[in-house]
Formats: C-alpha cells, structure tokens, sequence
C-alpha cells in the first residue's frame, strides 16, 4: 500500500492502471447483471413456454379428434335411424378405430339411450333415466360440444366424458353422441414432454388441482382430496422454481412447467463461471503486462532522470 501512496513515476502508472481495470471490471459485471443474465433467463422462460404449447396443442388436438370420430360415426351411419344392429356394428368399429374411447351411447333428442356400447363391462357407466338432466345432453343439444371433468375409475385411470350434436342438417339436431374417453395415453405423451426438461410439465384443471403428473400417484392424491383450494404444487415447496404457465380455454384447464432454478439455470452458472474465469485471467495477463512495461518504461525514466541530475551537477563524462 505504501507503494501506491508514493508520488513515484511507477507508483503513478500503477495507480492509473488499477483505476482502469476497475473501471473496466465494474463496467463488465454491470453488462453481465443488465444484459446477458436476463437474456439467459429469458432463454429459459421461452423454452419452456415451447413445451407449454406443444403440451396444450397435444391436449386439444387430442380431444377434437374424438369429437370428430363421434361426429363421423353418428352421421355418416345415420345412427338415430339406423337398426340395432348397425349402431352396434358401427359402435365397434369406433372402439376398434380409437382404443381411448372405452364406452359409447347415443341419445335421442328426448334425452333417451337408444344405442349403448361398452368396450368392458367392468366400470360400465349404467344410465337408467338417461341423460336429458345433465350437462352432457344439454350442451350437444344447443350446439355445443361438451367435455366433462376429469374423474378416475376403480383402477385409477382418468377419463373424461365427450359428448357433441348429431345433426341431420345444419340447423336440426337429431341427438347426442356421449364417449367415455380414457387419458392414460393422453397423459403418457405429456410426461415424455417433462422428460424433456430438468423439472415437470403438470396440467392442473379449473380448480387448481392436479391432474396430469409424471408421478401418477400425486394425481390419485390430489383426486383424493377433499375441499382443496390452492394448486397442488408439483416440486417441493422449499425449492426455488422457475414456473411458467398456459391456459387452455377451452377445457378451463392449465397446463404449467416448473424447473428447479438450480438445474434451470445450471448452464446459466457455467457460462458465467467461464465467463469470470476469463475475464479474471486477462485482468491477470493485462495486469503482468503492464507491470512489466511500465517497469522497463519507470526504469529508462529513472535512468534518463539520473543522467540530468548528474549533469545539472557539473558532472558532464557521467553517463546514464
């Protein structure tokens, strides 16, 4: 420290050359914390939001093929006026078409079962009265095509209820096509979309709760619980996420991927690691450098400086 306190040549060309590298120093950690920290979060934000959308585009492209099965099935067999026997051949190969779709009914414009088929009889959904009370012949009735919550049969696998309008012409409606559609592979393709990332895509429904997970059994938990009011959380509470969430419209739903910031940011950490470690060996080189120049340049001062005393002495043979 005294060295720098001295009014020396060489004290001064090293106090300058601290001063910048400082300067330098601070300019590049603010350059890091302003501009490339955040653009490398913003990777990571915008890659997520790429699986948010495939997850979404897969979930509904998923159950508007369904619907479109159904529509096809009832309309182009003319379900409502076809024979016993042709619903239940036509029923089949609907089954056999789309392995998803476990159970099948139609029903007329009265809300009355005229056809019903059941890929197994274990789990059959037996409707006695009908449907002309619920939801699922109401909305087919006005048009609209109705997806139902999510609900788990005795084996725990998820299905979900689809039922659209079956028109004769564009303005009459004839009756409903009502599925019972499984999600197990629905949900199989959104957990190989978590394995994409280091965290876990999860699809939670218009209650918060959880739905789709790649560890089914929070799932069942989550379906087992009664009264529950904020979102089930698919990565343990004390750790430190970066989430990012889509809606889909549609079916209230919400699809959310969640990563452990650590792992997320993990190559954050390398390339800022590298980053510092660099910047650190050229302040190093850059500092050695110009000690070694301002030396040979302090020293040839020096040696020029000495020559003039000596001279201004009357020592006129002296050298420097």
């Amino acid at each position: 420290m005294r060295f720098l306190r001295r009014a020396s040549i060489k004290a001064k060309f090293f106090n300058i050359l601290l001063l910048n590298l400082a300067v330098i120093g601070a300019a590049v950690l603010l350059l890091w914390q302003w501009r490339i920290e955040p653009a490398l979060r913003a990777g990571v934000n915008e890659r997520q939001k790429q699986l948010l959308m495939r997850a979404s585009v897969q979930i509904v492209e998923f159950f508007e093929l369904r619907a479109r099965r159904l529509v096809t099935t009832a309309e182009v067999g003319r379900i409502w006026e076809a024979t016993d026997e042709a619903q239940r051949q036509a029923f089949n190969r609907l089954m056999r078409l789309d392995p998803q779709i476990r159970e099948v009914w139609f029903v007329d414009t009265a809300g009355k079962i005229t056809a019903h088929a059941s890929r197994d009889q274990v789990g059959t959904q037996v409707k006695p009265g009908g449907f002309a009370s619920e939801l699922t012949f109401q909305e087919p009735m006005q048009g609209r095509v109705y997806y139902g919550p999510v609900v788990y049969e005795f084996t725990a696998e998820p299905f979900v209820t689809v039922s659209v309008p079956v028109r004769i012409i564009a303005s009459e409606v004839a009756g409903v096509m009502i599925a019972r559609v499984s999600l197990k592979t629905l949900w199989e393709a959104i957990g190989s979309i978590s394995a994409e990332t280091s965290g876990i895509v999860s699809v939670l429904d218009d209650k918060g709760k959880l739905i789709a997970h790649p560890d089914y059994s929070k799932v069942l938990l989550a379906a087992n619980t009664v009264g529950q009011e904020k979102p089930t959380a698919p990565i343990a509470a004390n750790t430190a996420t970066i989430r990012s969430r889509l809606e889909i419209a549609k079916f209230n739903w919400t699809v959310q991927v969640e990563e452990p910031e650590a792992e997320a940011l993990g190559a954050l950490r390398a390339v800022q690691w590298a980053f510092f470690a660099i910047l650190g060996v050229s302040v190093f080189i850059a500092f050695a450098f110009s000690a070694f120049l301002s030396g040979r340049i302090t020293r040839a001062a020096g040696e020029l400086m000495a020559g003039a005393q000596s001279i201004a002495a009357g020592n006129l043979l002296s050298s420097p």
